[in-house]
């Protein structure tokens, strides 16, 4: 987020879980999270996606700063929040992979059909990642 200090008003808020760890692409995306989502850990904002093609790796996302929390003991899982998009899951990947590393668990949102849509008007790429993604229903 967009701070002058070393936290910003909503990670340095008191009540918020230092244990969890949210990567977004963007401020937006937190504030995005921040007003659909019951979450209070912090956030990691990476200030875009990893896209090779335009020179953009992990040195320009700042994610040398990421290992540096994950080597510690506080994070206890990472959520990756990127978008579903080839970047955002190449920059997921690249996440996870890092997370592994220092055995911290990490997990990504789910994407997939919109509450309340309508199977026939959901386009082809949305409906088969939805499909594959698909997960067992708890009886």
């Amino acid at each position: 987020m967009f701070t002058e200090h070393e936290l910003c008003n909503i990670c340095s808020a008191s009540g918020r879980d230092g244990s969890l760890l949210c990567a977004v692409e963007s401020p937006a995306d937190v504030m995005a999270v921040e007003d659909a989502t019951g979450y209070r850990g912090l956030y990691f904002v990476l200030m875009g996606h990893l896209s090779p093609l335009d020179g953009v790796g992990p040195e320009e996302l700042g994610l040398e700063a990421l290992e540096k929390r994950l080597a510690g003991e506080e994070v206890k899982e990472l959520i990756i929040a990127t978008n579903p998009t080839v970047e955002g899951d190449a920059t997921a990947h690249f996440l996870a992979d890092m997370a592994s590393r220092h055995n911290v668990p990490a997990s990504r949102i789910a994407h997939g059909v919109p509450l309340g849509a309508e199977l026939e008007y959901i386009d082809g790429g949305t409906l088969s990642h939805a499909f594959f993604g698909r997960r067992s229903v708890d009886q």
